[in-house]
């Protein structure tokens, strides 16, 4: 089995725990002194994980290319497209989380307006890190079952 399999799974695994976990510590100010620390580190397992399949998948793609038909090495070049998107989605997500724990949304702080805007991009880049991964999952999923 090629490791880019085994490190999809735990992409898949990881991206949502962070959009979880950033998406509590957006909502919920009571927990934000309790739930920082674990929202930074799932962020950044998630990102680490997305390049990790990112650097593992072009060998698996040069294969798939050379062996495939026209429509498998097609669906597997849309995949491969999609992965930069996921990292740039949970990219976009660590960005923020990073700045907002340890200014605008840090424990502690009172509620603003800024805090407002910060929750809800937090919440946008959540949502937009799940449909990116459930997009180039879906992609993923296409390529392999065009090839079965």
């Amino acid at each position: 089995m090629p490791s880019h399999i085994a490190v999809v799974y735990l992409t898949i695994a990881l991206v949502p725990l962070a959009s979880i976990l950033t998406c509590v510590y957006a909502l919920s100010t009571r927990s934000r002194a309790r739930m920082r620390l674990p929202t930074i580190l799932a962020n950044v397992a998630a990102v680490t994980a997305v390049i990790w399949a990112s650097s593992e998948g072009p060998a698996l793609l040069e294969h798939v290319e050379q062996t495939a038909t026209s429509a498998e090495a097609a669906a597997a070049n849309e995949h491969a497209l999609g992965s930069a998107n996921l990292f740039y989605a949970t990219g976009a997500m660590l960005t923020l989380v990073l700045i907002t724990v340890w200014w605008v949304l840090r424990p502690g702080r009172e509620p603003s307006v800024l805090s407002r805007i910060a929750s809800t991009l937090l919440v946008i880049a959540a949502g937009a890190s799940l449909i990116t991964l459930a997009l180039v999952a879906q992609a993923g999923a296409t390529a392999v079952w065009t090839a079965a």
